[in-house]
């Protein structure tokens, strides 16, 4: 995979958290009204680094902020994933990118307690339909994957190609996205990340199909 691109992953059988994740998370439906959803099968996101020691690697929030093997996921068949690579950067601006990510981010423990909102900015988009992408998420300590890749998103966003990028990722807050909603935004920049690899077979809402 391509330095720089962004991986979405869907751990099928991950146990209790990727089942809460599941459960408790809602795909925002592009070009509809933010009151649609749909039930979110995003249980991660990560960024492709450079090989580490000749080993293909990402970037990602997990237990600790840190680099790890990407056969971690993509030898495991019960791992889905769509690879998302950046169109139209040069090679510098992705360094860039993954340097700032990386000095931003590298070593944070996992944020579990702002897993806590997530939970209630479901149980208000599913009983008011308020759009909540963009609410204020108290627990702003540590890192969440999404949070992570937002913060990415936003460092693409700085580079001469970056045009729009910060106009969609401004729907949401650093602390106040999840995996589906990192899904959405890829989903939502067809000029600058294009789908090259997926192995999913979970079923998506037709205006999300890859």
């Amino acid at each position: 995979m391509k330095p720089g691109s962004i991986v979405v992953f869907n751990w099928k059988k991950g146990g209790f958290f990727s089942t809460a994740q599941r459960m408790f998370t809602h795909y925002w439906i592009p070009g509809k009204s933010p009151r649609h959803y749909a039930n979110s099968y995003a249980t991660h996101t990560a960024i492709v680094s450079h090989d580490i020691e000749g080993i293909s690697s990402y970037f990602g929030a997990e237990m600790s902020t840190a680099h790890q093997p990407l056969d971690v996921f993509l030898l495991d068949p019960e791992v889905e994933y769509i690879v998302f690579e950046p169109t139209g950067f040069v090679e510098k601006e992705i360094s860039l990118v993954l340097q700032r990510t990386y000095k931003t981010y590298a070593a944070r423990t996992y944020a579990f307690s702002q897993v806590l909102w997530f939970v209630w900015r479901w149980l208000v988009e599913s009983l008011t339909r308020i759009d909540m992408r963009n609410g204020r998420n108290p627990f702003i300590k540590n890192a969440i994957c999404s949070e992570v890749i937002w913060k990415a998103l936003a460092y693409y966003g700085e580079t001469a190609n970056g045009n729009g990028i910060q106009t969609v990722i401004n729907a949401w807050r650093t602390d106040s996205t999840h995996a589906g909603d990192i899904f959405v935004v890829l989903k939502m920049l067809p000029k600058q990340f294009t789908v090259t690899e997926k192995r999913w077979t979970t079923s998506l809402p037709p205006e999300l199909v890859v």
